[in-house]
């Protein structure tokens, strides 16, 4: 469960970074994005267990989910 915490972890600053700019501007598009991550994770390994510790699926599902959060925040507040 820490090597799926990690990578939400990881794959989430890289996302807000690249999408949208500095983490010290943005705290509720990071807590946001390591929410979406680790719940894509969750689902990931619900769905096909043993999956999230590839380094495809479970670094797909974690950028899957943090997109997603960050996606549905945004259209939340226009």
């Amino acid at each position: 469960m820490a090597d799926v915490l990690i990578t939400a972890l990881a794959t989430s600053l890289f996302i807000v970074r690249i999408s949208k700019g500095s983490w010290f501007r943005n705290p509720a598009y990071v807590a946001l994005a390591i929410f979406g991550g680790f719940a894509g994770l969750l689902i990931l390994m619900r769905a096909v267990p043993g999956a999230e510790d590839s380094m495809i699926y479970g670094n797909l599902a974690a950028f899957g989910g943090a997109s997603g959060a960050i996606m549905l925040y945004d259209l939340t507040i226009g």
